[in-house]
């Protein structure tokens, strides 16, 4: 999300800390969890897990409830998997409260029947943990599920569940794509390409 990158580098500075170039990349498909220990073990913050993931998702919610927008296609894609009575998981590194934010706010809350993140699991993207709990919410088999992602790490948490890939063109790691691309089953640019 493209966010991320400022509020870590916001947040480093309030501790005098220059945010390596690298850092979102090592941070990619962590739970909020693991991004705090990795932040207490590289930087040597002292403040608790807890401190530190309340001022991450204070300073990203504001973005979240006004300021992410769906990806094109996306709403009557939604729209026409629910009519076809096809169930709909969101597996997430992110907040909760974030997701559910921006769902609401971009009128397609409804259509999502489960909706898990990471902090619920073991261990974030690239484990399997995320969708295999989503699917296990939503009642079917991880043969039977489609994953659209748009990182690397979550595309390998897809594989490594045992379900088809979709990687999702994402101007945010559009260095990536040709990586994506290998690593995924399907490619989209946005949903408008999907035919159904």
């Amino acid at each position: 999300m493209w966010m991320w990158p400022s509020i870590d580098e916001d947040y480093l500075k309030k501790f005098g800390i220059e945010c390596p170039e690298t850092l979102h990349t090592e941070l990619e498909g962590k739970s909020p969890i693991e991004c705090a220990k990795y932040f207490q073990e590289k930087f040597n913050i002292n403040e608790s897990e807890e401190a530190m993931m309340d001022a991450w998702n204070e300073m990203a919610a504001y973005n979240y409830e006004h300021k992410v927008f769906l990806k094109p296609g996306i709403e009557s894609f939604l729209k026409k998997l629910k009519e076809n009575g096809i169930k709909i998981g969101i597996g997430s590194s992110n907040f909760k409260e974030l997701v559910v934010s921006a769902l609401k706010n971009n009128g397609v809350l409804e259509y999502i029947d489960s909706i898990h993140v990471s902090s619920e699991v073991a261990a974030g993207k690239p484990a399997p943990d995320i969708y295999k709990l989503t699917a296990e919410d939503l009642g079917v088999k991880p043969g039977e599920c489609l994953v659209f992602e748009d990182i690397v790490q979550g595309l390998l948490a897809g594989k490594r569940a045992g379900m088809k890939t979709v990687a999702v063109f994402d101007e945010c790691s559009s260095e990536k794509q040709e990586l994506n691309k290998e690593m995924c089953d399907y490619y989209i640019f946005d949903a408008t390409s999907i035919i159904y």
